[in-house]
């Protein structure tokens, strides 16, 4: 009868939320409001926990070695000297990216916005030379793609974006802020969770769980790390090379791969066919040519030398879900679902593996 009545709990169980995902269809657009006003109230705290967790290990660093000194007062205050430091160099890196990258990214820009006229005329010139489209067709393709970018609709939905842009400015500050505090007092923070876990998780799975949550952030943690400097490395390692060949817009070009390759396998062939239209019609065909060779030169030693060397491990999934991860996330969620899509794919293997082999010890143990 036990048994019984645990079946129609369960039912019932199912029942109710089926219940609620009707009426969650049936009301999206409100769904969507809602859940909006709350990202919105929460965002400094979103915000805040991010960035606690890109830099909990580097302040937790400087804090154990900041704790082994002999001096008692450097003890004492080991932690806030620690997330002091290292929020010093965060806005050290910040700055020093304002004053030197910024400046020369800019001036590139503006030099490339002034020339594209001349890159129009060159392009029709070409692009009729070989009968692939005529000025006037590309004239009316154009007319049509502004009358779309320029709309009344669209100008209002730019204006949301911009508002959205200054409210998310406002809530990064007051993140930071809050970042702070979580580093500060991140024993109370985790303890608070691990009581969640614990409420939620029977007790024979409870440490199970916090280990897999454990696991699961190292994860993120190595990968977004290692992503960030891999991204930095080809980027610094580009922009010698177009100055090489001459190319007018080096620090610009460097900045669009080093962005682009925090987009797996999609993100560094875009880069590539977009830096060879530039670069055929600001430097010629054959320097053009030889820029593209450097980019699948670079692209074979990232994905074979450079990233295994700097991401310590690998994310443990093949190709196939790599491109699933970026074009299912990315269809979702823009160029954000591309960035986080492989590392999500990555936790849901390393869960399905991690339950797998739970299970299977279980079923070991009963026999």
């Amino acid at each position: 009868m036990k048994r019984f009545g645990n079946v129609w709990y369960k039912i019932l169980a199912v029942g109710i939320v089926l219940v609620i995902l009707n009426k969650v269809l049936d009301n999206l657009s409100g769904f969507y409001g809602v859940f909006g006003k709350l990202i919105r109230l929460i965002r400094p705290f979103l915000v805040g926990g991010l960035l606690a967790f890109i830099l909990y290990k580097p302040s937790h660093y400087l804090e154990e070695k900041l704790q082994a000194q002999k001096n008692s007062t450097v003890q004492k205050f080991a932690r806030g000297l620690g997330i002091g430091v290292v929020y010093l160099g965060l806005f050290g890196i910040l700055l020093l990216s304002v004053k030197v990258v910024w400046p020369a990214i800019y001036q590139n820009t503006e030099q490339l916005i002034l020339e594209l006229p001349y890159y129009y005329t060159r392009a029709i010139g070409l692009l009729e030379e070989y009968h692939i489209v005529t000025e006037g067709e590309l004239l009316h393709r154009l007319k049509t793609t502004l009358e779309t970018v320029f709309s009344m609709e669209s100008m209002s939905r730019y204006f949301g974006y911009l508002s959205g842009f200054a409210s998310s400015v406002v809530g990064i500050f007051t993140g930071i802020v809050v970042s702070v505090y979580m580093l500060l007092e991140r024993e109370g923070l985790i303890s608070v969770l691990k009581r969640m876990i614990r409420l939620i998780v029977k007790e024979s799975r409870q440490n199970l769980v916090i280990s897999y949550f454990t696991k699961a952030g190292n994860l993120f943690y190595s990968y977004f790390a290692g992503l960030g400097l891999d991204a930095v490395c080809i980027g610094l390692i580009s922009v010698p090379f177009f100055y090489f060949f001459g190319v007018p817009y080096a620090f610009l070009f460097g900045a669009i791969i080093g962005i682009c390759n925090l987009i797996p396998f999609f993100g560094p062939i875009f880069a590539a066919v977009l830096i060879f239209i530039l670069s055929f019609l600001s430097v010629g065909p054959v320097k053009a040519l030889w820029i593209l060779v450097f980019q699948i030169i670079l692209g074979q030693l990232d994905s074979h030398i450079i990233q295994p060397k700097i991401i310590s491990h690998s994310v443990g999934i093949t190709p196939f879900w790599v491109v699933f991860a970026v074009l299912v996330f990315g269809e979702l969620w823009g160029v954000l679902g591309m960035i986080i899509g492989v590392p999500l794919v990555a936790v849901a293997r390393f869960l399905m593996v991690e339950l797998e082999e739970a299970k299977a010890g279980d079923i070991k143990k009963a026999m």
